[in-house]
């Protein structure tokens, strides 16, 4: 028994080790990569930051205990910005307290990883994006300040853009991390083409709105939500995961454009243009969340309402 009990302490030990390196190289990618548009952040906030989305997803995967993982990414992708020391130090905390509070208010709330009702979509929207990120962006603009960090023109544009970017990378992240391999069930060739389809689209749809790359010389600046129909059509067809994959590739898209200075959101000063493209982001991910939760639910309902028709049929 004694061998027995060191053999399962050795296994849980590898698994956690597995667990915290996946953690780790997620959110330290994501996190590089939320500050590569260093022309629309300042200092270390931003207006989207897709590592507290990692951060929040690996919580409700892997549990409470991955937060020395995210606490050593955090600090690691944070002390690589113009910030002291003292500052990364504690924005990895407050990312880390945030994305556990988050997980505790939503295994609260009997949130489904599956995300295959509404109330767990909104559920998320609320604690997981909402909520919580209250807690990184005051922690994290709080430091900032104490530190004489000052960015986008003081603390309270700071805090909304802290709010903002983390909120943002919750939508944007965290559905597509939970629900990510159902993609990888695609088996009928006519499903795997109508993806590829709805993508390649998609990212044509986006250079010419956000790129200035349309073939005529008007500016399609006036139908940034003109990608709408992409979201919905994702959220039909391919649910919560095909959602996250249409949503990220627009954020992804507008993001560099703005930074290139060009697109609709490159028209302003950089505090309202990072305003502009959270709350563009939001839209499209609440909408097409929504829709998918939706959809999921009724087909659900739908089988167990065949099921007990069967079932009776049967007596």
């Amino acid at each position: 028994m004694v061998r027995a009990a060191d053999s399962a302490a050795r296994d849980s030990a590898r698994k956690f080790l597995i667990e915290a390196a996946i953690v780790f190289v997620a959110y330290y990618i994501a996190g590089k990569i939320g500050q590569a548009p260093s022309e629309i952040r300042s200092n270390n906030i931003g207006p989207v930051w897709p590592a507290y989305g990692v951060a929040l997803a690996s919580v409700l995967r892997y549990g409470f205990r991955i937060w020395p993982a995210l606490a050593a990414a955090a600090f690691a992708v944070a002390v690589q910005g113009p910030v002291p020391h003292i500052a990364a130090a504690g924005q990895a905390i407050g990312s880390v307290l945030a994305a556990t509070t988050g997980g505790v208010l939503l295994k609260w709330a009997s949130f489904d990883r599956t995300i295959s009702r509404l109330r767990d979509a909104l559920t998320l929207i609320v604690f997981g994006a909402l909520a919580s990120a209250m807690i990184s962006a005051t922690s994290g603009a709080a430091v900032l300040y104490a530190t004489n960090v000052q960015a986008y023109s003081g603390i309270g544009h700071g805090w909304l853009i802290y709010w903002l970017g983390d909120s943002t990378g919750v939508l944007l992240i965290t559905p597509l991390a939970l629900t990510g391999f159902d993609l990888v069930k695609f088996r009928q060739p006519a499903q795997i083409a109508e993806f590829a389809a709805l993508v390649f689209l998609l990212v044509i749809a986006c250079l010419a709105i956000f790129g200035n790359l349309a073939p005529f010389s008007v500016r399609l600046h006036v139908l940034a939500f003109a990608v709408l129909p992409f979201i919905i059509w994702a959220a039909v067809q391919f649910g919560v995961a095909g959602v996250g994959v249409s949503t990220l590739v627009v954020a992804t898209i507008a993001t560099v454009a703005t930074a290139l200075g060009v697109g609709p959101f490159a028209r302003n000063t950089v505090f309202l243009n990072a305003v502009l493209l959270d709350i563009f982001f939001a839209v499209l991910a609440v909408s097409g969340l929504c829709l998918a939760a939706v959809i999921a639910e009724r087909e659900r309902t739908e089988k167990e309402r065949a099921r007990l028709i069967r079932e009776q049929a049967a007596m």
